[in-house]
């Protein structure tokens, strides 16, 4: 079996998206975010600097670790299609 591209983007989005959601990574950010249902998981607009409050920026990296993976699955299925039809 041939590595390609999109199955390197797949695989690296499957372990970013189960390495950022286990336990010894970011467990403790994913159990407060399932607290809230997944719908408020920062302070928003309270959180920027300008108006002098301090960005939890453990929550916000343990966010899009987690789904930048997630979006890595669908990009490297389609570079996949893309390439199968292209050498037809």
């Amino acid at each position: 079996m041939k590595i390609s591209n999109g199955r390197v983007l797949i695989f690296l989005g499957v372990v970013h998206s189960l390495l950022g959601t286990s336990p010894y990574v970011f467990g403790k950010q994913f159990t407060g975010f399932a607290h809230k249902f997944y719908f408020r998981i920062s302070e928003g607009l309270y959180e920027l600097p300008i108006l002098n409050s301090q960005m939890n920026y453990e929550n916000f990296f343990a966010f899009w670790f987690c789904y930048f993976g997630l979006l890595l699955i669908p990009l490297g299925f389609l570079v996949e299609e893309i390439k199968q039809n292209s050498l037809t």
